[in-house]
């Protein structure tokens, strides 16, 4: 596993919890986070979770796939969706 996309509202833990907790045992994982609550995210709370995006909802396709592409070092063009 390379990616990992995860959401922050969670029963029984965060999505920031989790990424803390997996960044440990699987340091090369790279990390999306979703929320849709801001003001609980900061930028130390996610450089500390090893977060290395993170997405507000709602996103479309492409910023998925353009956070996916980023995060993976491919080409962004690969990662777009068509509009259909």
């Amino acid at each position: 596993v390379e990616l990992m996309l995860t959401d922050q509202t969670m029963p029984g833990l965060t999505g920031l919890e989790l990424a803390k907790e997996l960044s440990g045992s699987a340091p090369g994982l790279r990390i999306i986070l979703a929320t849709g609550y801001s003001e609980l995210i900061s930028k130390e709370r996610l450089d500390g979770a090893k977060v290395g995006r993170l997405l507000m909802k709602p996103f479309t396709r492409n910023e998925l796939g353009w956070a996916v592409a980023d995060l993976l070092e491919i080409d962004p063009r690969l990662a777009v969706t068509s509009s259909r």
